[in-house]
């Protein structure tokens, strides 16, 4: 399936190159920090938001699910349930 082999193909991903600046806010910064997530997907294509859901789900198992909010091109935000 292609879920399954676009994740173990993240499992073998190293940071080889620049080091990539985001920019955030100091108030959305805050309320995101326990619960959130901010990342940037490396790739030379838009990659789709729920492609990505996909794949994160099954790599990494959350118990309660995550929301996915598409930012601007491979950049998402990442929202996980608390307890």
């Amino acid at each position: 399936m292609l879920v399954e082999a676009l994740a173990d193909k993240t499992k073998k991903l190293r940071c080889t190159g620049k080091a990539v600046k985001l920019k955030a806010s100091e108030k959305a910064v805050e309320e995101l920090f326990n619960t959130g997530l901010v990342g940037k997907l490396l790739a030379d294509r838009n990659i789709n938001k729920n492609a990505v859901k996909a794949i994160i789900l099954k790599v990494w198992r959350t118990s309660k699910g995550v929301q996915i909010v598409d930012l601007k091109e491979n950049i998402f935000l990442f929202k996980f349930a608390c307890e």
